[in-house]
């Protein structure tokens, strides 16, 4: 089951969903969804990797993977010295695993109140906007990993808003096979489904009973 306290560990992977508050949307227009993956890719991308995204209008879905201990160490001098130490070192043992989830869901909170500060004052809006924790869940297995990453590009067709998923601007089946300047992890998922063409093929393969299937997988 998907839960808001799972611990966010050093090489893990991990999927994430989070959706606007009540009733209301995370995006209204083509520039909110540029300006939350430009946000994302500000506070998130020191933290972790992003193998796959799905940004809807009142959700979205990331499947992540946290950067080892060595990087979050690095970002964890640069962003937040230790007032004790002038040089701005943290040695390294005083990091645990306690620390490291911190120092990734801080990062977290900070594009989700960006977005949320910028997103109230362009709509004259007052409150929260997203739902007060994100979840996610642990990517333990390599079949859940492929498919997670199915379900995230196909949850625009799972939501009947178009027939096929590079119909859907806002997913990263275009970072993969359109847009050659995203910074997701590319080379990453393309050599783990043997190619570009093995990560096309994979998606066009899908069997009805398949894509019935993916529903099972969202945390809703």
């Amino acid at each position: 089951m998907a839960k808001s306290t799972i611990p966010l560990q050093p090489n893990q992977i991990y999927h994430i969903y989070n959706h606007a508050n009540g009733e209301d949307l995370l995006f209204r227009e083509n520039e909110n969804y540029d300006y939350f993956l430009k946000r994302l890719k500000h506070y998130l991308h020191p933290v972790i990797k992003v193998h796959a995204y799905c940004l809807l209008p009142n959700h979205f879905h990331l499947l992540i993977r946290v950067r080892n201990e060595s990087e979050l160490v690095k970002f964890h001098r640069m962003k937040y010295p230790d007032p004790k130490d002038p040089s701005g070192l943290v040695k390294q043992e005083s990091l645990n695993h306690e620390i490291f989830n911190k120092i990734v869901v801080k990062q977290f909170g900070s594009l989700f109140n960006a977005y949320a500060k910028s997103f109230n004052k362009k709509y004259d809006r007052r409150g929260r906007l997203f739902e007060r924790s994100f979840k996610r869940k642990c990517i333990d297995e390599d079949n859940y990993f492929t498919n997670m990453i199915r379900y995230i590009h196909f949850n625009p067709v799972l939501h009947r808003f178009v027939s096929s998923p590079l119909q859907w601007k806002y997913n990263s089946m275009h970072a993969y096979l359109v847009n050659k300047e995203s910074s997701i992890c590319r080379s990453e998922v393309f050599e783990w489904m043997g190619g570009r063409k093995g990560f096309e093929k994979f998606h066009q393969s899908i069997q009805r009973d398949e894509f019935d299937s993916l529903s099972h997988l969202s945390f809703e």
